[in-house]
């Protein structure tokens, strides 16, 4: 591995810790964003469906994350916000763990090549 090729591979490690970092954000404004959902505000009816309020903060909240409109996301139901919430996060948590094995890999690389100059 050439000295270039060893900096561009230290940039995409930069890259992608500063990804990782991101969806780490990403990641606890969904947990958070789902723990407002107020246990006073869970109504029951006859058939055992809840119902959730939210306030418009955090709709903007999750519009935000969700990367919709404010509007779209006061006209979707409940059922389906949670789903999208818990979907986005999952995905996210999915993305952020490739790039850190991706940092890995590439990690042990640099350091195996080190190890060897230095032996030289």
């Amino acid at each position: 591995m050439s000295s270039k090729d060893q900096q561009s591979q230290c940039k995409k490690i930069k890259l992608y810790n500063s990804e990782i970092m991101d969806l780490q954000f990403k990641i606890e404004k969904i947990s958070q964003i789902l723990k407002d959902f107020d246990e006073h505000s869970l109504q029951v009816d006859d058939k055992k469906k809840i119902t959730i309020k939210t306030t418009p903060k955090v709709n903007k909240n999750i519009a935000n994350v969700l990367n919709i409109s404010y509007e779209e996301c006061v006209n979707l139901p409940t059922k389906i916000i949670l789903k999208k919430l818990s979907e986005e996060q999952k995905k996210s948590k999915n993305v952020a763990m490739e790039k850190l094995k991706f940092i890995t890999t590439i990690s042990q690389s640099l350091l195996h090549l080190a190890t060897i100059r230095h032996k030289k």
